[in-house]
């Protein structure tokens, strides 16, 4: 799953070095950390990980998402999102001509 998350307090190559260090070392996939926009774009399996482990992390390291109310909308729209796509990728497959396990 990609997405792209709003940070506060994001300024200097800083910043950015230590945000890749700790999402590469947390498994994310792909990193991209924008600092004229103070955003980071991260790419992660949802079967590993989820938004809320990603939003603790960087709330450890002193980088919290923003607190725009449009942002928090779409934040609890791809948490919703991702825990149906977790469901789907866990769920088995049955036949529709077979009874339900």
């Amino acid at each position: 799953m990609t997405r792209k998350l709003s940070l506060q307090n994001l300024a200097g190559e800083r910043s950015r070095l230590l945000i890749e260090e700790k999402l590469r070392d947390a498994g994310m996939s792909h990193i991209n950390v924008n600092l004229g926009q103070s955003s980071v774009t991260v790419t992660y399996d949802v079967l590993a990980k989820n938004l809320n482990a990603i939003e603790n992390l960087l709330d450890d390291i002193g980088y919290p998402l923003s607190t725009r109310r449009w942002f928090r909308l779409k934040l609890g729209l791809w948490k919703i999102l991702d825990e149906n796509t977790r469901g789907r990728l866990n769920s088995v497959h049955q036949c529709c001509n077979k009874s339900p396990r």
